[in-house]
């Protein structure tokens, strides 16, 4: 497998040394094990540098007046592209649906795709 090759503008560093330059954290080969332990992090890293989306009815468990709140559906487009033929990161949330579905969608040759998906337990990622 061939090694990726990276600009300079990908390193936080990039006139150290080869040996001992460090990808930025914000880049998108870098991935944060800190998501492994709460989801919440994750879910607020989506509102950062991006424009949100609500496609369909939003969620809110927390309102008293709301005896059903529904299906969402939030897309996040970034400022920066994740990556090649980025589109949107996605939130997919349901009241009977034990888990959040996050994904990534991307534009190749072949159209619309999923690139990237999770299942994150405990339904809405606030929980």
């Amino acid at each position: 497998m061939p090694k990726p090759a990276f600009d300079p503008d990908d390193y936080v560093n990039p006139d150290a040394p080869e040996e001992e330059r460090l990808l930025r954290p914000d880049h998108p080969r870098v991935r944060d094990m800190s998501y492994d332990a709460n989801r919440l992090r994750q879910g607020l890293d989506l509102y950062k540098q991006s424009i949100q989306i609500a496609v369909m009815q939003p969620w809110d468990d927390r309102d008293p007046e709301v005896d059903n709140p529904g299906e969402t559906l939030e897309l996040y487009i970034k400022e920066r592209p994740r990556g090649p033929g980025y589109v949107c990161d996605f939130l997919y949330r349901a009241p009977d649906l034990p888990v959040t579905v996050y994904g990534t969608l991307i534009n190749q040759d072949r159209g619309l795709m999923v690139n990237e998906l999770e299942l994150w337990r405990g339904g809405p990622f606030t929980r």
